[in-house]
């Protein structure tokens, strides 16, 4: 007997023919679809000929929206699996079944977490004031733009001594300074690089010196 809200569709993957019956099979998968008790589709598992899960599995969440997506390859996860939230995605890669990179992105699309990161990849970081000038001018307050190429929000940290910094975006900041004397002292920036940005030590990447007058 099947079970009950258990559907079994037979599909052909490998030769995406309109005409089926004029190429050869090379694949064949099962799909089977499950229902929460509500009646919303709950999984769509895809399994080989001998009931593995093999290629993508599609699953929902209670009001009908996809939960994530992830491929498999003989009931092990290998490749992406891409879970979706309000206002990030996440987006893992598996060999073998093992986590190997973990992704984040915002709703723009933007790569705003990585690990593990590779470093050799990473630009060094390059600043600009938006007034012009190449230097600090400590008597006014001024708008620095940071730019560490390769290198997503929430892996990066900083630490900044002859100013004060406070963010206006990812790569702007406003900056002013941190005494009401004159500081002959240049401003110092150093970009971190957190590996696991809910623990670990950070890796010291760049530093900067600012000209201050």
């Amino acid at each position: 007997m099947k079970p009950l809200f258990l559907y079994i569709i037979l599909l052909s993957f490998g030769c995406n023919s309109v005409d089926q019956h004029t190429q050869q099979i090379t694949k064949r998968h099962i799909l089977k679809k499950y229902f929460y008790p509500s009646g919303e589709l709950k999984e769509i598992i895809s399994l080989d000929t001998l009931g593995n899960k093999d290629s993508i599995s599609t699953y929902f969440n209670e009001t009908g929206a996809t939960d994530s997506t992830v491929n498999f390859e003989n009931n092990k996860r290998e490749g992406i699996k891409t879970s979706f939230y309000s206002i990030v995605t996440y987006e893992d890669l598996y060999k073998n079944d093992l986590l190997v990179t973990h992704k984040e992105y915002d709703t723009l699309n933007n790569l705003v977490l990585q690990t593990p990161l590779d470093i050799k990849t990473i630009s060094k970081t390059v600043y600009k004031f938006k007034s012009g000038r190449a230097y600090f001018d400590q008597s006014k307050m001024d708008t620095i733009e940071l730019i560490t190429k390769g290198l997503p929000d929430f892996n990066r940290g900083m630490s900044v001594t002859g100013a004060v910094i406070s963010r206006i975006d990812y790569n702007n900041f406003k900056i002013r300074r941190t005494k009401k004397e004159h500081d002959p002292q240049p401003v110092k920036i150093i970009i971190n690089i957190y590996q696991n940005p809910g623990g670990g030590i950070p890796v010291a990447f760049d530093t900067l010196i600012i000209e201050s007058k």
